[in-house]
């Protein structure tokens, strides 16, 4: 089997600088029961989501790892890059196969936080700069309260 074969459906890409990534399309259709199994969590299989469970399987799996490798995802796309041609490899190779094991990844999924929405940014932003200091998670879990009673 080669490489495209052992990483489908995610798929290698690389560009003239150096760079490589590895991206899967349609993300919300791979490992859809997974994600499913967390949706009171806002979890909904999209590239945010796959950027999350990827850093936490690295952050336990291949800390070494942590360092070389960055995420860039879309809603509907995962994406992971980096100038290691070899991190990037090794990371895919064992992240496919533990989200080919369903008790390996669902564990890892189990400790994998919610991704940070583009709103709780903005919303940590702008409260950082109203109170002009840095935001403490329970300044953030505050103002949610707060925002959610508005609501």
């Amino acid at each position: 089997m080669n490489f495209a074969e052992q990483i489908a459906p995610f798929y290698w890409v690389e560009d003239d600088n150096g760079s490589v990534a590895v991206c899967l399309s349609s993300c919300e259709e791979y490992k859809k029961n997974l994600f499913k199994s967390r949706e009171n969590d806002e979890f909904t299989g999209s590239g945010d989501d796959w950027a999350a469970l990827a850093q936490t399987f690295i952050q336990e799996k291949i800390p070494d790892l942590l360092e070389k490798i960055d995420f860039d995802p879309e809603h509907s796309l995962f994406c992971a890059f980096s100038t290691d041609r070899d991190a990037l490899q090794h990371f895919i190779l064992l992240f496919k196969e533990t989200c080919e094991n369903d008790e390996l990844i669902t564990d890892v999924f189990s400790r994998t936080p919610p991704p940070v929405s583009l709103l709780d940014e903005d919303l940590e932003s702008v409260l950082g700069m109203l109170l002009g200091k840095d935001l403490t998670e329970k300044d953030m879990k505050e103002a949610r309260e707060m925002l959610s009673q508005k609501t």
